[in-house]
Order: C-alpha cells, then sequence, then structure tokens
C-alpha cells in the first residue's frame, strides 16, 4: 500500500513539474506557434513562429492576414498591407499621399486648387493670405482681405477700418438707413470709376469700348488685379504705392461689371 502510495506522489510531483516547465519552454521557442493551424516552432521570446510574428522591430504581436506585420504596424490605408512609417498609422507612400491631400506638412498653399507655396508661418500663398496686418487667415472670395478683415458692408471688399468691422468709407454707415445721394471722386486723374456716400462703385467710362485693360476678359476682381496692378501703378500717377494700385485695379473691375441700372 505504501508503494502505491509513493508511486502516485511521485506520478503528481512529475505532473506539477511538466507544467510549471511548460511556459519557460515556451519562451525559449521551443512548443508550436499559437496561430491557428500552424505547426512551426514558436520564434524566441514570442507566442508565434517568425513567419506569424510581426516583423516591426522587437514587436512580438501577431501578423494579421495577408501583411508581415501586426494591426498596429500594418498601414492604415485600405487594402495596403506595408508596414507603417516611423510612429505614422500609414506607409511611407500613403503617409505622404495623406498630408498632400490635407496640406499637413507640406510647403503648398492650402486654398483649394492653388499651387503656389505658403508664406512663412501662414497656411496659405502671398495671394490667399489676408494682407491686413501681419493675419495669416485665408481671403474670402472676392477680397484681398479674410471674414474678419474685409469690411461687413454688403457688396463691399474693401480693409477693415482699424478696430472696426468696416471700411473707411463705410465706418460711420447704418446699412440700408445710408441713402444720402452724395458722390465723392475716387480720384482726381483718370480713375474710371467714384464711390457713391452708400458705397457702390459707379463707373464713369461709357462701356467696353473705352475699357483699356481688358477688363471684361477676366472673371473675379482678383484675377484682374493680380494681372494689371502693376500697370495700374507704371501709367496711373496718383497711387502712393503698389497696395494701392491693386486696390484700384479691383475697384476698376467691380465699377465695370457693375450692373447698369
Amino acid at each position: 500500500m505504501r508503494k502505491k502510495i509513493m508511486a502516485l506522489i511521485v506520478v503528481a510531483v512529475i505532473v506539477i513539474g511538466e507544467l510549471y516547465a511548460m511556459p519557460l519552454r515556451a519562451m525559449a521557442g521551443d512548443p508550436q506557434c499559437s496561430a491557428s493551424g500552424c505547426k512551426n516552432s514558436r520564434a524566441s521570446g514570442s507566442m508565434y513562429c517568425s513567419t506569424h510574428t510581426c516583423h516591426h522591430g522587437s514587436c512580438k504581436s501577431k501578423v494579421i492576414s495577408g501583411s508581415r506585420f501586426c494591426s498596429s504596424h500594418t498601414c492604415a490605408q485600405s487594402g495596403c498591407y506595408k508596414e507603417v512609417n516611423s510612429a505614422n498609422d500609414r506607409c511611407a507612400t500613403h503617409k505622404k499621399q495623406h498630408n498632400e491631400s490635407t496640406g499637413i506638412g507640406t510647403t503648398t498653399c492650402n486654398y483649394s486648387g492653388c499651387k503656389s507655396s505658403k508664406v512663412s508661418g501662414g497656411s496659405y500663398c502671398y495671394t490667399h493670405t489676408c494682407h491686413h496686418g501681419s493675419c495669416k487667415s485665408k481671403i474670402i472670395s472676392g477680397s484681398k482681405y479674410c471674414s474678419s478683415h474685409t469690411c461687413a458692408q454688403s457688396g463691399c471688399y474693401r480693409e477693415v477700418n482699424s478696430a472696426n468691422s468696416k471700411c473707411s468709407i463705410h465706418k460711420n454707415s447704418t446699412g440700408s438707413s445710408a441713402t444720402a445721394a452724395t458722390t465723392t471722386a475716387a480720384s482726381t486723374g483718370s480713375r474710371p470709376y467714384t464711390y457713391t456716400s452708400s458705397g457702390s462703385i459707379t463707373s464713369t467710362a461709357s462701356g467696353r469700348r473705352t475699357d483699356p485693360y481688358s477688363v471684361y476678359s477676366y472673371s473675379s476682381a482678383q484675377d484682374f488685379a493680380d494681372d494689371k496692378y502693376e500697370e495700374f501703378f507704371d501709367y496711373e500717377d496718383d497711387y502712393e504705392d503698389e497696395d494701392e494700385a491693386y486696390d484700384a485695379a479691383e475697384e476698376y473691375w467691380y465699377a465695370h461689371h457693375k450692373k447698369q441700372h
């Protein structure tokens, strides 16, 4: 009887010892890979064989189907199984494409369709960056300024006057109540337009046949000014600087495209 008891004790010790030894052998890379259906031996320090262990650095996670890398180290782009690019969630190719499409980390202007370079410290090129002081915001359509620095008067795209929300012409106006009919000349020389007290621009030119700048070939004031402001500055002698000539070119476009009554 004592011999049987001793034999049972010996068997129990062997079984217990085997149970404790299994994890140690697993870490040594001896047992079978844990990937379903795989008969290969585990890689050192991994629960999987070298085929099913992520190949990114020292990662020991299981690869995902179709990739040599785990879910954390496989490109997040749908259908791509390349390795992620350093700390990114995409491979080098798709990270670059993602950045270009979103404007992140690139030198190209973020304005839709623009390929010009960004200004220093900004997200847009010179043309699409607000021209008010050091503002780096995006301009609004038809203006050289952003929404915060474009006159709040409907139809006016001039720069706001200091801390006001309106330009120097409209800063004292009250909107529709400004009905005075006084007209102030926009220049004393050859500028072909005037301002009314309500801020609208009235052309003093006789029509398309008298236009020397081909203004009707341009669909926006900004495009016209970009091309013609130097001509305004060079051939008209009443502008103090190129910025004033640029403004005048834009106003010339609005004057000639204003609906005639």
